[in-house]
């Protein structure tokens, strides 16, 4: 091909990327104002529950049509009805579509406690880039600039440190709160699963399956939370997290990171040895 030739095929390409590009900015501008489809046929309980604060956790889809679900902390944004809307971005991935803004039913949400007090060795629900969540303890607390701050160690691959404010984490008590581990029976099978709110008599509970993680209802006297505050030690006996919702027993053959972790042996394997983190064991 020629020079001039070669000249005017690159202008004629670019004319047409002008054009297209320029269409295709206008249709991203479009889908970047749409909020994120709403959850259709929702299972969960109505009811209203205000946001307290300017941060919320919440329960969120990892998928367009809200089959699998997520525990993250998000903005506060608005309410509008039934739903808080929540600067939770999400990106489509199928459809390359940007969503700025959520809306979760209300009773899917709820807010750090004002008035919780906080020690080291306390068991907390911090934010996480990777999880969206994870489980921490706390290892100083002091004042700063006339602030609180904690000091949180977790254990995600290796022992992460993180300084944060109280509105940013959850304590967990112990007690069936927002946040919390929880055991349940149902069915006579023995599962775990992390709960979002009590309401009546019965606890909504995010529970994993072994694709999805969906919404769930137990009896609130079928729920026992997990004592995280507790560090097992070497040869404790123990249910640690399965694959999908359920447990197995084991025992402690090993505490990693002063009980962050630990090293598990499956009492239906001998010889075959795990390593989990504090929030994926309990005592049997």
């Amino acid at each position: 091909m020629s020079n001039l030739s070669t000249v005017v095929a690159l202008a004629s390409m670019a004319v047409l990327c002008a054009g297209a590009c320029s269409q295709a900015r206008a249709e991203d501008a479009s889908t970047i104002r749409d909020g994120f489809p709403a959850w259709v046929n929702y299972p969960g309980p109505a009811g209203s529950f205000p946001a307290n604060g300017s941060m919320l956790w919440v329960v969120r889809p990892t998928r367009k049509n809200w089959s699998s679900l997520e525990w993250t902390r998000a903005d506060y944004v608005r309410t509008e009805g039934p739903n808080h809307i929540v600067s939770a971005p999400l990106f489509d991935g199928q459809h390359h579509t940007f969503y700025p803004e959520l809306a979760v039913p209300q009773a899917m949400s709820c807010a750090a406690d004002p008035k919780a007090v906080f020690a080291a060795g306390d068991v907390v629900v911090i934010p996480a880039a990777a999880t969206r969540h994870d489980f921490g303890r706390v290892t100083k607390v002091e004042r700063q600039g006339g602030r609180t701050v904690l000091t949180v160690k977790s254990r995600w691959v290796s022992v992460i440190e993180g300084r944060y404010a109280p509105d940013e984490v959850l304590k967990l008590d112990g007690k069936p709160g927002c946040g919390a581990r929880v055991l349940y029976t149902q069915d006579g099978e023995l599962g775990w699963g992390l709960l979002v709110r009590v309401v009546g008599d019965k606890g909504w509970l995010i529970r994993h399956n072994l694709y999805n993680a969906e919404l769930a209802s137990v009896p609130v006297k079928d729920l026992k939370p997990f004592d995280l505050s507790k560090v097992f030690k070497k040869g404790a006996p123990v249910y640690v997290k399965a694959g999908d919702h359920t447990l197995a027993p084991a025992q402690v053959v090993e505490v990693l990171d002063g009980g962050l972790g630990y090293k598990v042996k499956r009492v239906d394997c001998e010889s075959c040895t795990s390593e989990f983190d504090f929030e994926d064991v309990i005592a049997r």
